[in-house]
C-alpha cells in the first residue's frame, strides 16, 4: 500500500475515534514530515512501514537545524509521527522512540507573599462583579486548584458542614479539596450577593445560573469562557506592580506554601488531584533538602551515632 493510501486510512481511523483536535495533531506531523521528505530527500515516500531509523534521524537533526524548532515542539511533532508509523505496523517502532528528545524543563515560578498579598486584595466587594473575581481568585490561592476547576464551580459543589469542594478535573475525574476557613467565609458573603441578584434577575424575567462565575453578554448569563476572566485580571495586576502575571503560578505557588510549612507531599498531590507525588515534585516545585534536613534530626539511629562520637 503506498503513503498516500496508508496516510488516509490511518487518518481516517483517528478521526473515528478520537476528537478532532488529536487528528489535527496526527495530520500536521505527518504533512511536516512529507514537507522535510521533498525537500531533503527529493524521492518519492515509501509505504510508511519501511520508514527506517536512519530516516527519522534525518527528520530530526532538520527540525533541529533547518527549522531551529524547540525542543517540546519536536518532540509532540516527533511523537504523533511515531504514533503514525506504529499503526502503520513499522517494524523499527520500539527504536523510534529512542530517537524522542528529553522534554525541556520550564523554569518553576512563584508568586512572593508580596505579590500574592497584593493579588489578594486585587478586588474589592463593593458589587458583584468587584467579589466575583475577588472570590475567583481567593479560591485559586487557597485550593491550588486548575483554573478549569474553579471556573466550572456550582453552588452545589460546596461542602459548607464538611469544609470542602466538590470538584470536576481532567478527564472529568472528581474529587474533593479543603475549603479553608477564611475562603469559606468570603464564600458564604459571595453567596448572599449572588442570591440576592439572581432573584432580582428572577423579577425582571431574566435568566439565571447557580454557577459562581458566570458572564452577562446583551443582558443575558452566560457561561466564561476558557480566558474570559484573565485578561481583566492581568492589566488590573499589572498595574499593582505584578509584571508577570501567569495563572498557573497560583498552582506551583500553593504548593511551595504547603512544602515549606512541611506537609506531607502525598496531601498536596491529592489536593491537586495529581495521580503520583512525581508529578507534584516534577512541574511544580524544587523540594529542598531542608525537609530531609529535619527528618534526618529525628532519626535516633542518627543521634546515637552523634553522642557515641562525643
Amino acid at each position: 500500500m503506498s503513503w498516500i493510501e496508508k496516510k488516509r486510512e490511518i487518518l481516517r481511523s483517528i478521526g473515528a475515534r478520537r476528537d478532532p483536535g488529536t487528528l489535527k495533531n496526527y495530520r500536521v506531523a505527518v504533512e511536516k514530515f512529507e514537507e522535510f521528505w521533498r525537500k531533503e530527500k527529493r524521492t518519492t515516500l515509501p509505504d510508511p512501514e519501511y520508514i527506517t531509523v536512519r530516516d527519522l534521524e534525518d527528520y530530526l537533526i532538520y527540525m533541529k537545524k533547518k527549522e531551529n524548532l524547540k525542543t517540546n515542539t519536536i518532540i509532540k511533532r516527533l511523537g504523533n509521527l511515531i504514533r503514525f508509523l506504529g499503526r502503520a505496523r513499522n517494524p523499527n517502532l520500539a527504536y523510534f522512540y529512542d530517537l524522542v528528545p528529553r522534554r525541556d524543563e520550564p523554569p518553576k515560578e512563584y508568586y512572593t507573599e508580596e505579590e500574592l498579598t497584593t493579588l489578594l486584595n486585587l478586588y474589592g466587594e463593593s458589587n458583584i462583579y468587584e467579589l466575583m473575581h475577588r472570590v475567583y481568585i481567593w479560591a485559586l490561592v487557597f485550593t491550588g486548584a486548575r483554573k478549569s476547576e474553579i471556573q466550572n464551580l456550582k453552588w452545589d459543589d460546596i461542602l459548607w458542614d464538611k469544609n470542602q469542594i466538590i470538584v470536576k478535573g481532567k478527564f472529568k475525574k472528581v474529587r474533593t479539596v479543603y475549603l479553608d476557613p477564611r475562603l469559606k467565609k468570603l464564600l458564604e458573603k459571595y453567596k448572599k450577593t449572588h442570591e440576592a441578584f439572581m432573584n432580582y434577575r428572577l423579577s425582571l424575567g431574566q435568566n439565571i445560573t447557580d454557577r459562581l462565575f458566570f458572564l452577562i453578554k446583551r443582558d443575558k448569563i452566560v457561561e466564561p469562557g476558557e480566558n474570559s476572566f484573565l485578561i481583566a485580571i492581568k492589566k488590573r495586576a499589572e498595574k499593582r506592580g505584578i509584571k508577570h502575571f501567569n495563572i498557573k503560578k497560583f498552582r506551583s505557588t500553593y504548593v511551595k506554601i504547603m512544602h515549606d510549612s512541611k506537609t506531607p507531599t502525598e496531601w498536596v498531590a491529592r489536593q491537586l488531584g495529581h495521580s503520583s507525588t512525581r508529578i507534584t515534585r516534577k512541574y511544580y516545585h524544587d523540594f529542598d533538602v531542608d525537609i530531609l534536613e529535619e527528618a534526618h534530626k529525628k532519626v535516633e539511629f542518627f543521634k546515637k551515632i552523634e553522642e557515641g562520637e562525643r
